[in-house]
């Protein structure tokens, strides 16, 4: 059901004929249908499982969960750094015979201008993440602050200048400790979709609108007039708020449906006892991602 849902929503935010993209939405490289649609979908399901035990207040069986691996996490980020260049490329069109360079939203680029500002979003990401990890003792910010200016930007690689680009690198990790703050305070355990997709995600969105309002792009080349003549439509921020809400919104409705679905079949969670000694014990035979009092008392 999430894959037919994302589908529609990749036609109407992505694609330049789409409804919404023709409107005036820009999205070059998806960030809508791919990160925010599922962020929407958190939205229900953290709200109806609710935190696990011993995550957001203490629990009696449950010492602590086991934090995630720096070691492991670090060449994760390089590899998606590595990777990613090759997916703007699939998101570009080249014409005959001048080999014309235009986004899939039509709007004018180039191979240089796309990747240039992919890694200045990045650099700028870095930047900010590493004073905050400095500032907070958080060293997750080091490795979350790249993935933010890369989230943020994500949207206008194809048209920003690269000061813009920079720029909103260098402000998306704040928009992400915001919210990251925000949810922890209020025992919400959800640590990477709302911080990252949410906030970065929505930041980056909001950004674009006005740093590139007025800049054409939509229809299709070839198409001088009418509803998808090449280039008729413009970016202006409020087709990018509208573009917020139906991704975030898609994934909500999406979510509301599919918890009825399961709720009266499957069932949506298990029981505490299941989740402190864990799935991977009980299903598998392998080791939790908690340490339980019990565990944390010396033997011998």
């Amino acid at each position: 059901m999430a894959t037919v849902a994302s589908s529609f929503l990749s036609y109407a935010t992505w694609g330049s004929v789409g409804p919404l993209t023709n409107a005036g939405f820009h999205d070059f490289f998806g960030v809508g249908f791919v990160y925010m649609f599922p962020a929407g979908m958190a939205l229900v399901f953290t709200m109806r499982l609710k935190a696990r035990p011993g995550m957001m207040t203490p629990h009696p069986r449950v010492a602590a969960y086991l934090g995630s691996s720096i070691g492991l996490a670090a060449p994760g980020l390089l590899l998606i750094f590595a990777g990613l260049p090759m997916v703007i490329l699939s998101c570009l069109f080249f014409f005959d015979p001048e080999a014309l360079a235009v986004s899939v939203t039509m709007a004018d680029t180039s191979v240089g201008i796309a990747i240039n500002n992919y890694a200045l979003v990045w650099a700028g990401g870095a930047i900010t993440g590493l004073i905050l990890a400095y500032a907070s003792g958080n060293y997750a910010y080091t490795l979350l602050g790249p993935l933010a200016g890369y989230v943020a930007g994500a949207s206008g690689f194809d048209v920003y200048m690269p000061w813009q680009a920079f720029i909103v690198g260098l402000a998306a990790p704040l928009a992400a400790f915001v919210v990251y703050e925000f949810t922890l305070k209020r025992g919400i355990d959800e640590h990477k979709l709302f911080p990252l997709f949410l906030g970065a995600g929505s930041f980056g969105m909001v950004a674009l609108g006005i740093f590139k309002a007025g800049t054409p792009r939509g229809g299709y080349l070839g198409f001088e007039e009418g509803a998808y003549a090449f280039q008729h439509g413009e970016i202006s921020l409020v087709m990018q708020l509208v573009g917020i809400g139906a991704c975030v919104g898609a994934g909500v409705v999406t979510a509301l449906i599919l918890s009825l679905i399961l709720e009266n079949t499957i069932g949506m969670s298990v029981s505490e006892d299941d989740q402190i000694d864990g799935l991977d014990a009980k299903l598998w035979g392998l080791d939790p991602d908690v340490v339980t009092h019990a565990d944390s008392i010396p033997r011998g």
